[in-house]
């Protein structure tokens, strides 16, 4: 800035900068690359102020929230979220050092709000829930009774907020709620005394693993199933989740305040336009969608028609109280060899609930079953088979045992009872290989690449599939 200044740019830098219109390119970020080669979104200004926008009319962000990054800023959604919006509302923004120092960095900033992807809040659960059904009988019936007295309370007051009409959701310190404009316990007295014998036992504990200010977390980038998301709520730490993408910069919809409603990605703001094709298709037409993609005009005609729908290639449908609901990713969708279509992304959501799974790539496309590629949870494994009375193991070793196979066997068994039977699992693979040391495998919201996945271990592909079944 001192070299700029001292050769007289100052007033160049002024003139372009005055010359920038909102249709102008702002950045161009690359998609994620899990159904093909990455391709540059070409965003503008326009784009980022309107998703900025929408965000901050919802909230009532300001210089006293604390932000805390922990997704990279080449991801749309932590950039206009955790950055531009932030830089908006004059809040303060801490970078955490990575995922495996996410617990010191929650306690070193004590921020007010954070953006995540699923995967994080799906690891915190299974180790909360782990945690619990190891501890004593005691201990398990007090965190019940908590998570039950959590639900009364937040189903009630949610009626509150909704007929209040009030935009924020974020929780009231406890004295704040005999003051709060009618949200208020005193109509329920019993039920208040319940609450701050509860939250001193459980709920206070929980919000000072993420530093005791944590008002709500937002989640994208993939679907957050509404179990995790309903267990979080019950003990008052809510998770919004929205949709978009990087074409929409990001944001389509978005769950918040009084429009929550667990299960959906939630409602779109006004100036987003949302239609379906006769496939389910949901189209969005906004002044957040993109410019294009960078030097192929094919890829975006195809991607904007002519007139001006951009296709998502998720499949959704609007609820009777025009809440939107992803049901299927098109180009994610297995179709197997006898015509049945197999959507992977729920049957992946509900094995990766298990503490020993750290990914799973759902498999079947022209094949006549499905299956699974397995990536334990290194730490959690070597710890459960220690406990075990195992010897010294490696990766390898443990991958191929048989009593690891039955463990993860138990809990494949325990996912596909939630599923039909063409989409149940019925053959899988352990991988005997730790994701934590290897990022290529996975795109930077830590969604596993599935074809790079079957590319990477044809062997085990060949195992679940014997003479190309």
């Amino acid at each position: 800035m001192k070299s700029g200044k001292a050769a007289g740019h100052v007033d160049l830098i002024r003139q372009r900068t005055l010359a920038l219109k909102r249709d102008d390119v702002a950045s161009i970020v690359y998609t994620s690359g899990t159904t093909g080669v990455p391709k540059g979104v070409m965003l503008t200004h326009m784009n980022f102020l309107c998703s900025v926008a929408s965000i901050i009319s919802i909230t009532d962000f300001n210089s006293t929230d604390r932000f805390i990054s922990i997704l990279p800023l080449s991801h749309v959604f932590e950039r206009c979220f955790g950055y531009y919006t932030a830089i908006n509302c004059g809040a303060t923004i801490g970078y955490a050092e990575g995922i495996e120092h996410l617990s010191q960095n929650f306690t070193e900033l004590s921020p007010t709000t954070c953006a995540a992807v699923p995967r994080i809040f799906e690891k915190v659960y299974t180790r909360m829930t782990s945690d619990i059904a190891k501890s004593s009988i005691v201990r398990q019936k007090i965190f019940q009774w908590a998570l039950n007295v959590g639900e009364k309370t937040q189903n009630i007051w949610l009626k509150q907020v909704q007929a209040l009409g009030r935009k924020q959701l974020h929780l009231l310190p406890e004295e704040e709620y005999q003051k709060s404009h009618g949200i208020s316990w005193l109509r329920h007295p019993l039920l208040l005394s319940q609450y701050k014998l509860a939250n001193k036992l459980v709920y206070s504990k929980v919000l000072e693993r993420f530093g005791g200010r944590m008002r709500f977390f937002v989640t994208g980038g993939a679907p957050l199933s509404k179990e995790v998301i309903e267990f979080f709520r019950k003990l008052q730490i809510f998770v919004f989740e929205g949709y978009g993408l990087t074409e929409t910069s990001p944001i389509v919809s978005y769950n918040y305040g009084r429009s929550y409603k667990p299960g959906t990605v939630g409602k779109t703001p006004a100036h987003v336009q949302v239609s379906f094709s006769n496939e389910g298709e949901i189209l969005i037409k906004a002044p957040n969608v993109m410019k294009g993609y960078l030097n192929k005009p094919e890829e975006t005609a195809q991607a904007i028609d002519a007139n001006g729908w951009f296709h998502t290639g998720d499949v959704g449908e609007l609820d009777e109280e025009n809440f939107l609901r992803i049901t299927d990713r098109i180009k994610e969708l297995i179709v197997l060899s006898t015509g049945k279509n197999v959507a992977p992304l729920p049957i992946e959501q509900k094995l990766n609930q298990s503490s020993l799974i750290s990914h799973v790539a759902v498999l079947g496309n022209n094949r006549k079953y499905i299956s699974a590629i397995i990536f334990p949870d290194v730490a959690a494994l070597t710890e459960h088979a220690k406990q075990a009375g195992f010897n010294q193991l490696g990766l390898e070793e443990l991958s191929q045992d048989g009593r690891v196979r039955q463990w993860i066997a138990a809990d494949v068994e325990a996912a596909n009872q939630h599923f039909p039977g063409y989409e149940q699992i019925k053959r899988f693979e352990i991988a005997p290989h730790d994701l934590t040391n290897d990022m290529t495998l996975l795109t930077p919201t830590l969604k596993l690449k599935r074809k790079a996945v079957s590319e990477k271990f044809p062997i085990l592909v060949e195992k679940l599939y014997p003479q190309k079944q």
